[in-house]
């Protein structure tokens, strides 16, 4: 595979990949490609690489200047990143960034910021200390990567480009998790960002299943259960392409539950299901957070339905269940002969 600086004969490719590649995300406004263009006629498109095998572009990346507290001082932002759908999670993301931070060291640039999740980027070098911010965002996400000299602080301000298409920098950083090797992703609501688990995530985890709220689903479980479960919901992203994320507060940061989508031997089709810890109950946070991503299932994964097994007392999640107008199936398999089923279309 080849990464090389793009040519004006790629610039309509480019502008297609982009579009193709974020055409799945529910979450996407359809920006991408448009942002892309624009930096490109601003003159803000420092570094535009293609990733090309055997004549074919397979990927895209964009870097352009960002300023801290209003300085430039040889700072550059990363994004869109852009990877064709069927060659995602093949290192192609990771090879682009990789090449592109070594091109800004050769100009020497002092820096890189994004906006992101931190376990997926700090596999390339990049980090967050707190010192950077981005309006109200969640510091966590501010991600940088120092490349010479000290560390500035201050609020990062991304290209016109971004701005004048009123698209959060941020937003688009997350949508960028997506195009990562890793197949990681975070998905953002009005209120809530869905995320994938961390190890922080289990000492809730593990007292929600130890508690006689996890009776609907086979419990209470002791610790050694709760860790196989917890270790379940992550590794189904490997095995399968979909799996666990927890939910955030977008305001706060605060984790109030858990999103997600099973299968394997001991469910009989891909389930929907989800918890919210007590004591964010009936907020509407289970609802908005599955709506979300069952709308991501069914544009990613192509799925003509899912189900969610739900216990006949568990009248909350049967009122979730409803309010995203899940129609129950009396004869759908369930793992429990007690479960009711209901079963989500795509629209």
């Amino acid at each position: 595979m080849l990464i090389r600086y793009e040519m004006p004969a790629d610039i309509d490719t480019i502008h297609d990949l982009t579009s193709i590649a974020f055409a799945p995300m529910p979450y996407s406004e359809g920006a991408e490609a448009e942002i892309v263009r624009k930096l490109r006629a601003n003159g803000d498109l420092t570094i535009s690489l293609v990733a090309e095998e055997e004549g074919e572009i397979l990927g895209h990346v964009a870097f352009s200047p960002v300023t801290i507290d209003g300085v430039h001082g040889g700072w550059f932002g990363l994004g869109p990143i852009s990877v064709k759908p069927e060659r995602q999670r093949q290192g192609i993301g990771k090879a682009l960034i990789v090449r592109g931070l070594e091109l800004l060291m050769e100009m020497g640039a002092s820096g890189c910021a994004l906006i992101g999740n931190p376990d997926i980027y700090n596999r390339v070098g990049f980090s967050s200390d707190g010192q950077l911010t981005y309006l109200d965002l969640d510091t966590r996400l501010v991600q940088r990567i120092v490349l010479r000299g000290p560390a500035p602080s201050g609020a990062i301000r991304f290209a016109p480009a971004f701005e004048k298409l009123d698209v959060p920098c941020h937003t688009l950083s997350e949508r960028r998790d997506d195009m990562f090797e890793s197949g990681a992703i975070i998905i953002r609501t009005e209120r809530l960002v869905l995320r994938m688990p961390g190890i922080d995530d289990f000492a809730a985890y593990a007292r929600l299943m130890a508690s006689p709220r996890s009776v609907g689903m086979g419990g209470p479980f002791d610790e050694r259960v709760a860790w196989g479960m917890f270790c379940h919901d992550i590794a189904l992203w490997q095995l399968f392409g979909h799996g666990a994320l927890m939910i955030d507060l977008a305001k706060t940061g605060e984790c109030v539950g858990q999103v997600g989508i099973n299968h394997g031997p001991l469910f009989p089709e891909k389930e929907l299901g989800w918890f919210v810890y007590e004591s964010r109950q009936g907020r509407g946070y289970a609802t908005e957070a599955a709506l979300a991503l069952r709308d991501w299932a069914f544009a990613t994964l192509g799925l003509p339905s899912l189900v969610s097994y739900i216990a006949p007392g568990n009248t909350a999640s049967i009122a979730v269940a409803e309010r995203l107008g899940a129609r129950l199936d009396l004869t759908a398999p369930r793992p429990d002969p007690a479960d009711l089923v209901y079963r989500h279309f795509a629209s």
